[in-house]
């Protein structure tokens, strides 16, 4: 399958895709997440890295050992910081650090455990500290950002944060509908992210990268391309949320509607009461930077128990995604579990590969309880051998 194997003979040197941090924070829901795996102190995770929060998210789930893992360095490079400022800062430090909360004292912060980083994670951050100045958990989000200033400005903070003191759905949506659906909304909707806006953005970036990655089809490109923004936009999505999901403790709508996290609304790994924990487990994860194919070769068989794949086979072509399941079937033991989202409608399990037996009730209802509302599936399967 010489299509299969790693292209980047040195991924950390490459260029377009590998050249920055493309996810500052990461989507998929951690309680979805640990709903389908059930993860527990006997576990080997294989995670993708993303923006590492979620491997942190889960490491408060004891398991034994995490591999994250990432084809892009910077991604790893990310996560590396987390953990060692886990390991050597306060949590006030740890915040102001990732910009949860103001600070001008990031550089100096940063350079209290530089060294303590690996080398090349070291290097990456030297030639990018204006990211750490200015914050970099919302680096990749400033559209939110924009957006939160413009309803704060249009509507007043307290307006906006009143939607999430509703007890119940229906009271969301009818109050979303007396103070926020208006035409400073629909304006906003039909100038600043109009799909047809969107979809040009996207297919011009996609375009700028294809010439430098081999991974996927261009086709499959385009079907992730199109499932994300033929017939929606952020304010669709966000107005589909706040009418079916509570709000209470909803850290994605908390940065879609202000550009940040809010009070105690933010990931369960930046929490006070989280921190001590993960400082006695951040030891436990192992970052790699391989393509998921050619890491699972790598592996034993029989070798892990729990696998959360973030949305990895979007980009996968016809021929890959089958190929991927049958290495995590190798490479999982009996009963073990993995778990991945998709923006697009044919990533189900196929039938046809007999030692899975695809989750398909329990997957049906986390996607329905999955509080961004912006993957179009999720599948959970469990290895039989």
């Amino acid at each position: 399958m010489d299509e299969l194997k790693n292209p980047y003979k040195n991924p950390s040197r490459n260029q377009s895709m590998f050249n920055g941090i493309k996810y500052s924070m990461t989507w998929e829901d951690p309680i979805v997440i640990q709903k389908a795996l059930n993860i527990n102190k006997d576990d080997t995770l294989l995670s993708i890295t993303s923006a590492g929060d979620n491997v942190l998210n889960l490491l408060l789930h004891n398991p034994e050992r995490v591999i994250s893992l990432d084809m892009n360095p910077c991604q790893n490079y990310l996560l590396e910081l987390k953990m060692e400022a886990i390991k050597h800062l306060s949590h006030t430090e740890f915040l102001k650090l990732l910009g949860v909360t103001p600070s001008d004292e990031r550089i100096g912060i940063y350079n209290s455990i530089r060294k303590q980083l690996p080398k090349e994670a070291q290097l990456f951050w030297d030639k990018n500290t204006a990211l750490i100045k200015k914050g970099i958990i919302y680096h990749t989000h400033s559209n939110y950002r924009v957006f939160g200033r413009y309803l704060k400005f249009i509507y007043g903070e307290k307006t906006v944060k009143g939607v999430f003191k509703c007890e119940t759905v229906e009271e969301q949506r009818m109050y979303a509908e007396e103070n926020l659906y208006r035409l400073p909304w629909s304006l906003y909707a039909k100038i600043v992210v109009n799909p047809l806006i969107s979809t040009f953005m996207v297919y011009f970036k996609m375009f700028k990268e294809l010439k430098h990655k081999k991974i996927g089809t261009l086709r499959e490109q385009y079907k992730t391309v199109f499932s994300v923004v033929r017939s929606r936009s952020i304010l669709r999505m966000l107005e589909k949320t706040i009418d079916s999901i509570p709000l209470k403790d909803n850290y994605f709508v908390s940065l879609m509607l202000f550009g940040e996290y809010i009070k105690d609304r933010c990931p369960p790994y930046l929490k006070p009461e989280s921190f001590p924990i993960l400082k006695e487990r951040v030891d436990r994860v192992d970052v790699k930077t391989m393509l998921l194919y050619d890491f699972l070769k790598t592996l034993p068989s029989d070798s892990i128990t729990k696998f959360n794949l973030s949305n990895v086979f979007d980009l996968a072509n016809n021929r890959e995604f089958p190929e991927q399941l049958k290495e995590i079937v190798r490479v999982g033991k009996n009963k073990s579990r993995f778990c991945y989202f998709s923006l697009r409608r044919d990533r189900e399990i196929p039938e046809t590969l007999n030692q899975i037996k695809p989750e398909k009730k329990l997957s049906k209802q986390l996607l329905k309880e999955e509080r961004t509302l912006l993957f179009n599936s999720f599948e959970i399967g469990e290895i039989q051998k």
